[in-house]
């Protein structure tokens, strides 16, 4: 996904949609950190701060664009 393109408003799993590029770039990392780790290890062990560490974006920054990581699978998803 591209972060100038309008395909963020038709992600229905995030909690805000980014509007400014630095935002949609920001969500782009954290569902990116989220695939990586989901290439190693099982949905079920894997946690927010994982996430965040592997995206290289604070825990904030995730709970800010999601409700929680299965909102961020189901951005993978869609």
């Amino acid at each position: 996904m591209d972060p100038s393109s309008k395909e963020f408003s038709k992600l229905s799993f995030l909690r805000r949609t980014p509007t400014q590029s630095r935002g949609k770039r920001r969500v782009l990392q954290i569902v990116a950190g989220a695939e990586s780790l989901l290439r190693t290890t099982p949905f079920d062990e894997i946690t927010i701060e994982q996430i965040a560490k592997q995206a290289r974006v604070e825990v904030g920054s995730i709970y800010f664009f999601f409700t929680d990581r299965t909102s961020i699978y189901y951005s993978l998803i869609e």
